[in-house]
């Protein structure tokens, strides 16, 4: 199989969105709480510091890379928003918390995944196997799974060699750790060779990793991943 180039993906990064204020928040609060007939605090004031407290709790620094579900349920608990989806007359509205915990949930979103997107669900999410260490995804797609890029050739004076056994304990586990992010699917993309920046085609064959994980499902035990 040879290797080809993905699809483009657009990040949504490069767009501009609107991050709405305390008060905005507050105001929407307030209207969700009203149409849902859930009492509202006895002053406005102590509404407010609910949502602050809710969204930036004093003396708590979030994770980034955390999990968003510990976020949502503290979101959800501060603010009650089950209350407020469960006594809402829209039926979207009603569902909203349940079906954002299951997306939560399902994608192993962290707080950086929904700062960053409207919408994380769907989409695809591009990451290193170092930033994905301690998350999960339904499917995870590695490519470039060729000798010399994974692991890498190691540079020296005359130019390029392969690494010796102990240079590849760090990429062989690195590998590891990609592939065990996937919850359903795993998709291996490997080829003969690949082509440097400079546009010289190298032929290297596929990666010794896949070649191990091959061989041990062929039934052989001379290799472990």
């Amino acid at each position: 199989m040879q290797i080809r180039e993905s699809a483009t993906v657009t990040s949504d990064l490069t767009r501009s969105t609107h991050v709405p204020s305390t008060m905005e928040l507050v105001r929407k609060l307030e209207r969700l709480r009203r149409d849902s007939e859930v009492s509202l605090p006895p002053t406005r004031l102590a509404l407010v510091r609910a949502v602050q407290v809710a969204v930036d709790p004093p003396g708590v620094a979030y994770d980034p890379e955390g999990s968003a579900a510990q976020w949502l349920d503290r979101l959800t608990t501060e603010l009650e928003l089950d209350a407020v989806a469960e006594r809402h007359p829209d039926e979207d509205n009603a569902s909203v918390t349940d079906r954002l915990r299951r997306v939560v949930e399902e994608e192993a979103l962290s707080l950086i995944d929904i700062a960053r997107f409207p919408l994380v669900a769907g989409k695809v999410v591009v990451t290193t196997y170092h930033s994905a260490k301690g998350r999960e995804f339904h499917t995870v797609v590695l490519p470039g799974l060729v000798n010399g890029v994974v692991p890498r050739q190691v540079k020296v004076a005359s130019g390029w060699r392969d690494p010796t056994p102990k240079e590849m304990e760090e990429p062989r586990r690195a590998l590891y750790v990609a592939i065990t992010r996937a919850q359903h699917d795993v998709r291996l993309i490997v080829g003969p060779g690949y082509f440097t920046p400079y546009g010289r085609w190298i032929s290297t064959g596929p990666s010794p990793f896949v070649i191990d994980m091959v061989d041990i499902l062929n039934g052989g035990t001379d290799h472990i991943l």
